[in-house]
């Protein structure tokens, strides 16, 4: 409990600083993009396709989302919604079959690839798709699932708690917050993901319990603030005229599967601690 509090403390903390870096940030950005408006610079083709002069103009203001943008966030968080059924699914299959890995894991690949190459307009090919990789996610999480439920069945219902109750308050405080301060996480975020691939691969050879907790806690973290990111980026996506629900539903997908696995992970290691002080008290 005491650690899961200290991951709740970091996250606002940061999220605190971001806000504030960013408003201060945004403030520059707001100057400069009027003192370019002249200008009128041009970026076709360029960056991915995207013109920038748009993105400057959507990051400097923060205007109310009209009913087509509001209509499409339905269909996203009602996506994510199906998405999380069809994990449970998948977790549910996996404690009656107890299939394996591999061909699940494989699929999801497979299926993000044909997610994210299959025109947008294709709608239910790429729910489906989504479907898939959801399913996918549930199987791969069922082994976990399995061990919390024989240690202790309430383990499970604490973590879908706690991880829908982080879901939910960061994804309310990034749509209340007045600015899109918290778009400046990204660099630092992407940075940390670096981080912790490295840390997780150094590990696979060293064995540290410091590097497990390091990349446990600290992608806790991590994919926590990554729901502040990712949900101010897809409002100010969809007030650019993006109205790609199911890859939006799909990235905050899984930030709320990283972060629901490592809930779990982190109750079961506490768990694990409580029975070893017991047995050496009894000792």
């Amino acid at each position: 409990a005491a650690a899961a509090a200290a991951v709740v403390v970091v996250v606002v903390v940061v999220a605190a600083a971001a806000a504030s870096a960013g408003g201060r940030g945004e403030s520059a950005e707001a100057a400069m993009f009027q003192q370019s408006q002249p200008q009128q610079q041009q970026f076709p083709g360029g960056s991915f396709g995207m013109d920038w002069d748009k993105v400057r103009s959507a990051f400097a203001s923060a205007a109310p989302l009209d009913d087509s943008a509001r209509s499409h966030l339905v269909r996203v968080y009602g996506t994510l919604g199906a998405g999380c059924g069809a994990a449970a699914a998948g977790t549910a299959l996996y404690l009656q079959t107890h299939i394996g890995y591999t061909m699940p894991l494989l699929a999801s690949v497979i299926a993000t690839f044909m997610l994210h190459s299959t025109n947008p307009q294709n709608v239910n090919m790429r729910f489906g798709y989504f479907m898939l990789i959801a399913l996918a996610q549930g199987i791969a999480a069922g082994g976990l699932v399995e061990l919390a439920l024989y240690v202790d069945p309430q383990i499970v219902l604490v973590a879908l708690g706690s991880t829908l109750a982080i879901f939910a308050g960061l994804s309310f405080a990034a749509w209340k917050a007045e600015s899109r301060s918290y778009l400046y996480l990204g660099g630092m975020l992407y940075s940390a993901l670096g981080v912790m691939s490295l840390v997780s691969l150094a590990n696979f050879f060293l064995r540290w319990q410091i590097l497990f907790n390091v990349n446990l806690y600290g992608g806790l973290v991590v994919f926590s603030l990554y729901v502040l990111f990712d949900t101010q980026l897809i409002i100010e996506k969809v007030r650019m005229g993006e109205r790609d629900f199911v890859k939006h539903a799909l990235e905050l997908f899984m930030d709320l599967a990283a972060i629901f696995v490592r809930v779990l992970v982190v109750l079961l290691k506490n768990a694990e601690d409580k029975e070893k002080r017991r047995r050496h008290r009894e000792q």
